[in-house]
């Protein structure tokens, strides 16, 4: 038997399939979790035991090395004790990419991480034989990790969590989205959460490829650092001597040195918005590097209809269209979904807060906000960052009555948009869970007032 292994936080997808994958490679392993109730997946395993509610720093000894769910904050006390001990103290993703450090595609950003995820995985799936989506999305990596062929591409999504205690994990090809505030009540400062997000290229070299948004300055000054061959994409800029994809007269461009050549136009694009020409600009970046056919390319573009919770068209109701965004959890998100509305709009914010600065909104609001409706335990913070005419913002206890009130105070032509702006977690499970109680209060809404 090896040493024992302890798992922080491992009640989650991924958490349970690691245990699971640890197991059946004869690990010892200890569960620590805040939670009190045993998923039905891991009750009855042998060499398996569970400690609820806290964790204790006298878990510690005996261990190969520590794993750690991405919910699990890095500055906890056993994590801390851990690294004093001189135990390693491994991400999930670090663990999985210790047991496949084959071809790897990830995505990461504040925003947008999802949509470009999926459509990289569409362009990549038409060329390749052996493509796996995972990550925050998709299947989870660690439990078919012996099973997969070694040409296989992992396409996966990556939040700064999981790019937490990396030490081995090398990309092929890293793609950095953007960067905005977000997540502030869990580093001590954007430089920390910008130092995160770079992780993902440290261990890259010469041989790798990194992907910038060549329009966001929220990372200048860490690019240079970066050692592997830097390609960039824009929607509103020339990419001039650089490498990349740009927007230019209707199409996508993609230079390569001094050949450019179009892989498409934006209207084969069937998701809206600017920014997800950007996120389509980065997907097509990825898939140029990677020997993908244009027709390939562009047949993942117009087929590709965007997904879930992530500016999703839910109804047309007497000339108003409901749009769920709730996957927008941080301001810049906000911003975008504002931003690509028509006409004016009745815009659903609110949650519980991460630490954000609400008063970024406030030209925008004044722009394109017909009213804003506030609903969750942010309602107060978001009310005092709008410098706009009080009478304009309104309040709602429950997603049902935010809906009904914003078709209430709205015009045919507007759009009512769902964009919190926040987590889902002081009213619902996730923002999966809110978008879909969006959707049914809008399908409600129309019931009612046929």
């Amino acid at each position: 038997m090896r040493k024992g292994v302890l798992v922080l936080g491992g009640f989650g997808k991924t958490g349970i399939a690691s245990i699971k994958y640890l197991l059946k490679k004869g690990y010892y392993v200890k569960v620590s979790d805040l939670k009190k109730e045993i998923p039905d997946e891991l009750k009855n395993l042998d060499n398996l035991e569970f400690y609820l509610g806290e964790h204790s720093i006298d878990l510690l000894e005996g261990l190969e090395f520590v794993l750690i769910s991405p919910g699990v904050p890095s500055e906890i006390e056993i994590v801390k004790k851990a690294k004093e001990k001189g135990i390693l103290v491994l991400s999930e993703i670090e663990f999985a990419f210790n047991n496949f450090g084959g071809n790897w595609v990830c995505i990461t950003g504040t925003d947008g991480k999802s949509t470009t995820t999926s459509l990289t995985y569409e362009i990549l799936k038409n060329e390749f034989k052996n493509v796996l989506l995972g990550g925050n999305i998709g299947q989870t990596i660690i439990d078919r990790i012996d099973e997969i062929p070694n040409d296989t591409i992992i396409v996966a999504e990556l939040s700064s969590f999981q790019l937490e205690n990396i030490y081995r994990f090398k990309p092929k090809v890293g793609v950095l989205l953007n960067i905005a505030a977000d997540h502030l009540d869990r580093y001590n400062s954007m430089k920390d959460y910008i130092e995160t997000k770079f992780n993902l290229f440290k261990n890259q070299d010469g041989d790798d490829y990194a992907i910038f948004n060549l329009e966001n300055d929220g990372y200048s000054g860490y690019i240079e650092k970066v050692k592997s061959r830097k390609y960039f994409f824009t929607v509103g800029k020339d990419l001039r001597g650089l490498r990349g994809t740009c927007i230019r007269g209707g199409k996508f461009i993609f230079k390569d040195g001094k050949a450019e050549e179009e892989v498409g136009n934006i209207s084969d694009l069937l998701i809206y918005g600017e920014h997800n020409r950007a996120n389509a600009a980065a997907a097509i970046t990825v898939g140029k590097i990677l020997g993908v056919r244009n027709e390939n390319i562009i047949k993942a573009l117009r087929d590709f209809k965007g997904l879930k919770h992530r500016m999703e068209f839910v109804a047309e109701i007497d000339g108003r269209k409901f749009i769920n965004d709730s996957k927008a959890t941080t301001v810049s998100a906000v911003m975008m979904g504002i931003k690509s509305i028509e006409g004016k709009g009745i815009i659903i914010m609110g949650g519980r807060d991460k630490g954000l600065d609400f008063t970024l909104l406030n030209d925008i609001i004044k722009e394109k906000a017909r009213y804003i409706i506030l609903i969750g335990e942010a309602k107060e913070k978001i009310k005092n960052s709008l410098k706009i005419d009080r009478e304009l913002i309104k309040e709602a206890e429950n997603m049902y009555e935010a809906v009904f009130l914003a078709y209430e105070l709205s015009k045919e032509g507007d759009t009512i948009l769902l964009s919190p702006g926040c987590t889902s977690f002081d009213m619902f499970k996730n923002f999966e869970e809110r978008g879909e109680v969006f959707k049914k209060a809008v399908l409600k809404l129309r019931s009612e007032i046929k």
